[in-house]
């Protein structure tokens, strides 16, 4: 994946994030995240999302490490409550396709509302909050506390995908380093 993603990006996209990411540190060394020296997480994610398919659902970065499993290794390593999410626009959709933020936080989110997480039910008790929508352009790189905000993706109308690439980022247990991962 790396390869394909330099030839895509004609550059060292690797590179690129981690220079972006030290900007972001506060003096901490960052490295995409590892289970051992020969065995690394993915470095970033291409997300494709179609036309007339409902978008992105609602979802926490928070509500994932609840969840999951898979992200046990990840929890002995990295402070994961309240990690930060990135993605990069490679192609976007003739209209719709927002990055849509909710004004409620994970921690101000009740146990009923955190059972509808994974529901198609989501989407409709967070309607009832104040919201904020971006269309980012082709290039732009969006990061925020995805751990903590409610996102999603409206509707994408039109006959273009959008497609993006991303990931997570959050500091180590120790402090002393920022992981990123996919």
């Amino acid at each position: 994946m790396r390869a394909e993603l330099n030839d895509i990006f004609e550059s060292n996209f690797e590179a690129r994030i981690e220079t972006v990411f030290s900007n972001l540190s506060g003096g901490r060394t960052v490295e995409l995240a590892r289970e051992n020296p020969d065995r690394t997480y993915v470095l970033a994610t291409i997300r494709i999302l179609h036309p007339h398919k409902n978008g992105l659902a609602a979802h926490t970065g928070n509500a994932l490490t609840e969840s999951y499993d898979a992200h046990e290794h990840l929890q002995s390593i990295v402070k994961l409550t309240n990690s930060l999410s990135y993605f990069i626009i490679i192609d976007k959709p003739e209209r719709g396709g927002k990055l849509v933020l909710y004004d409620l936080l994970w921690e101000q989110t009740t146990a009923d509302q955190k059972k509808l997480f994974a529901t198609a039910r989501v989407d409709k008790f967070l309607s009832n909050y104040r919201q904020r929508s971006f269309a980012p352009e082709i290039g732009d790189m969006i990061l925020f506390n995805g751990g903590r905000i409610w996102p999603g993706v409206s509707n994408i109308q039109g006959n273009k995908i959008r497609i993006t690439i991303g990931g997570f980022m959050g500091i180590s247990k120790d402090d002393l380093q920022v992981f990123y991962w996919s």
